[in-house]
């Protein structure tokens, strides 16, 4: 932190002189903590967190934040977006302290549950998903499995159909679903 100084000028102009004293204060900038940087999965929010020792603060770009005047606000951002968080002060420093946080959005899972099909009653249906590392399929009606990417499906009696859902984690953690 920069001391308290006392500046001395003198002036001189032909015989004539004048020395005059100053007394001057630093003010150091307002502290701005924007966090840590995140990681958030695609269409999914962040949760920023700003200290300060400012008497007000601003989030930017506001468009992307649900209250760009709070310290905690929840961010939206379509694509990795660096979010800068500015306090200020009413101490006397003209400008603000600034940090920026990095939230990254990863790409968004693309899961498939393979084509419809038509099966006949009595043989087995292999199903197959793709796009993640787990998979969970609904309903479990006649699946050997519901955990796993390529469960059988075995239909012993007609129907007018039936609609099956898979949801798949990334390695990111990430879930999408298909149909």
């Amino acid at each position: 932190t920069p001391a308290i100084t006392t500046y001395t000028v003198t002036a001189v102009i032909g015989g004539c002189s004048e020395t005059r004293s100053i007394l001057v204060t630093p003010v150091p900038y307002p502290t701005a903590d924007a966090g840590g940087d995140l990681s958030v999965c695609y269409n999914s929010p962040a949760q920023l967190s700003g200290i300060t020792d400012g008497s007000s603060w601003r989030w930017s770009p506001a468009a992307y934040v649900d209250n760009p005047s709070s310290l905690r606000p929840v961010a939206y951002p379509l694509r990795t977006t660096s979010f800068i968080f500015a306090a200020y002060d009413t101490r006397g420093c003209p400008k603000p302290g600034v940090d920026t946080v990095l939230v990254t959005v990863f790409l968004r899972t693309k899961v498939s549950a393979g084509n419809d099909t038509a099966v006949v009653v009595g043989q087995p249906l292999q199903l197959n998903a793709t796009g993640g590392i787990s998979y969970n399929w609904l309903p479990v009606v006649n699946l050997s499995a519901s955990g796993i990417a390529n469960p059988v499906a075995l239909f012993n009696n007609p129907s007018s159909g039936l609609q099956y859902q898979v949801t798949a984690i990334d390695t990111n953690g990430c879930s999408a679903s298909a149909w």
